[in-house]
Formats: C-alpha cells, sequence, structure tokens
C-alpha cells in the first residue's frame, strides 16, 4: 500500500521513474485536480466525487486480483473515499484530502463522517492515508485523541 500527494495527476502516471512509488496492492493518490477518468495498467480505479475537480481529489486504485475482495464501497463524499476487503472485515479503508483550514472550499464533514464511522464501530481498525494539511492544529489533534488506536 502507498499513498501519493501527486499534486495534479496529469502526465505523472506515464512516467516510468514513478512506477516503483506505484508498486504496491492499494495505491492512495490525493490532490489529483482533475476530471479526467485515471487508470493504471492491473489495477480497478476508484474516485472520489466533487464539483471542484479543478483543486483536491482522491482515486484509490486497488489491484485487479483483490477488486472481488472490495466491500462497503463509498465513493460518493467530496475528496473522500472509504471501502473495506472481505478478508479484513474489521479494518476501514479511507483515502481522504482535507482543503486547508484558509481555504475557500474548507469544510469538516469528511472529518465528521469518519468520526461517526469510528463511533459506530469502536473495536474496527482505521487506515486513513491522505493529505489532511496540517494547518488544522487543534481540530485534528483533538480528533486524533478522541479516536485513537490502541
Amino acid at each position: 500500500m502507498t499513498s501519493w500527494n501527486i499534486n495534479s495527476v496529469l502526465n505523472k502516471l506515464d512516467n516510468p521513474q514513478i512506477q516503483d512509488i506505484l508498486d504496491a496492492d492499494i495505491v492512495y493518490l490525493n490532490e489529483i485536480k482533475t476530471p479526467l477518468k485515471l487508470s493504471l495498467p492491473g489495477f480497478t480505479s476508484i474516485r472520489s466525487q466533487g464539483q471542484y475537480q479543478h483543486r483536491g481529489g482522491c482515486a484509490v486504485f486497488i489491484w485487479n486480483n483483490m477488486w472481488k475482495d472490495v466491500i462497503s464501497l463509498d465513493a460518493s463524499h467530496m475528496d473522500m473515499v472509504y471501502f473495506q476487503l472481505r478478508f479484513l472485515p474489521r479494518v476501514h479503508f479511507i483515502s481522504v484530502y482535507i482543503p486547508p483550514s484558509d481555504s475557500p472550499y474548507s469544510c469538516l464533514s469528511n472529518l465528521a463522517w469518519m468520526s461517526g464511522k469510528i463511533q459506530d464501530n469502536p473495536t474496527d481498525q482505521f487506515l486513513v492515508m491522505g493529505d489532511t494539511n496540517t494547518r488544522f492544529g487543534s481540530i485534528l489533534d483533538n480528533f486524533s485523541k478522541n479516536h485513537a488506536s490502541t
């Protein structure tokens, strides 16, 4: 599994130098900044919804042989993709991009959604990968303290 804040995916996936970065069963890309369909050979892709595809956005690529094991897929959120794998039923995978707090696109709905999901599944594990823009400061500190895995 790998995660990359790609800061605009255009023309970067074709670069042979990045193939080592993408050598994983699950690849998270954040800040894809494009409405175009994305693909990687051998992977099935899922992308977040959003009306602002010129900024932000998430895409998750899952190795084709693992795709049959994807359950509970939810890509209906802006800048977030959620899924589980059949063979890891108590692990929740989340790819998220959270704009900086000083951005006109700043929104806490993804944090609220994640918080609710964690509260509904208190004994499960959550793997959150992406770009949370550390400018959230105390908001993320409180989120981490309240929802830290033991």
